[in-house]
């Protein structure tokens, strides 16, 4: 069995593509740990802001059948790849896949604060492999003015 945390995020209709996308991997993966839902502006680029959030699960698909899966239901849900990066419906991002024999974390997540304080809510204790510390510890530690987030109360 893997443990996987992934990253919802959408900036156009954003509860309901969030919402969704949460219905979907529900169907899938019977348990599924959801941390709070952030608000934040586009890094790049112009568009909406962003809702965002982290979620755990845990499967027995190998990570790529993992992501393929993930892209599948983007494409479900009507994500356009290509067209226009100002508008994105949903983004389901592999933040960390802990397998048998498949690991991987993703190197943006002690860079992007709309990945670290999703993470470090549902998270907190675990270690960051390359820092040392745990993802508690990264978020006290990140310049959060930055790139603010703030907290959206939608019921999931």
């Amino acid at each position: 069995m893997a443990l996987v945390f992934l990253s919802i995020s959408s900036n156009f209709n954003r509860a309901h593509h969030i919402k969704a996308a949460l219905v979907v991997l529900k169907g899938l993966y019977s348990e599924l740990e959801v941390s709070d839902v952030y608000r934040n502006q586009p890094l790049k680029g112009s568009g909406d802001d962003y809702f965002n959030l982290a979620l755990k699960l845990s499967t027995t698909v190998s990570q790529q059948a993992l992501i393929a899966k993930l892209k599948e239901i983007e494409n479900s849900l009507g994500r356009v790849r290509g067209k226009s990066a100002s508008i994105v419906n949903i983004d389901i991002d592999l933040l960390s896949y802990e397998g048998e024999n498949d690991n991987f974390v993703c190197h943006d997540i002690c860079e992007k604060s709309y990945l670290l304080k999703p993470l470090a809510d549902i998270a907190g204790e675990k270690i960051e492999p390359v820092s040392g510390l745990n993802y508690r510890q990264l978020w006290a530690a990140f310049d959060q003015s930055a790139h603010p987030l703030f907290k959206v109360e939608i019921a999931l």
